[in-house]
């Protein structure tokens, strides 16, 4: 995985699970990258998962997968990486499941309720070998 992340001109293949105001933003952000192709989205909300596959095939051309349950996104093969933007108390239990199938994952700030989820998260960072990049934009967006 190591080398995912040192190739040059190579496409990232993405899943990004949380499809709220956030997450879809983030992902048509990342729709437009070169160097990033977004396989497949997910939200517990059919209609979110039914409006940006909609949008990504009618404004942008592209066929994405949709799902429901993040454990079907994270299981996907095809998938490299996975953003989490779902709400704030989900963030470890779906990182950890991503890291679990051999994901490298980045994951909205706020994502852990206890310092033992955090704990969880960093052991399974270790043992998986596997990078978890903590977003954070309060610094870099204009103020609302």
């Amino acid at each position: 995985m190591a080398k995912l992340f040192e190739e040059k001109n190579r496409l990232l293949r993405m899943g990004v699970i949380g499809l709220g105001w956030r997450g879809f933003d983030q992902t048509l952000t990342l729709m437009e990258m070169k160097d990033v192709e977004i396989v497949a989205v997910c939200d517990q909300y059919p209609d979110r998962v039914e409006d940006f596959q909609r949008y990504a095939r009618e404004k942008m051309g592209k066929e994405v997968a949709g799902t429901t349950d993040y454990r079907e996104l994270n299981a996907r093969e095809d998938i490299e990486a996975v953003m989490v933007v779902t709400g704030w108390t989900s963030h470890i239990r779906i990182a950890v499941d991503a890291l679990e199938k051999g994901k490298a994952v980045a994951m909205e700030v706020g994502g852990a309720s206890s310092i033992d989820e955090c704990w969880k998260l960093v052991r399974t960072a270790e043992a998986t070998g596997l990078p978890v990049m903590m977003l954070e934009n309060a610094n870099y967006d204009p103020p609302l």
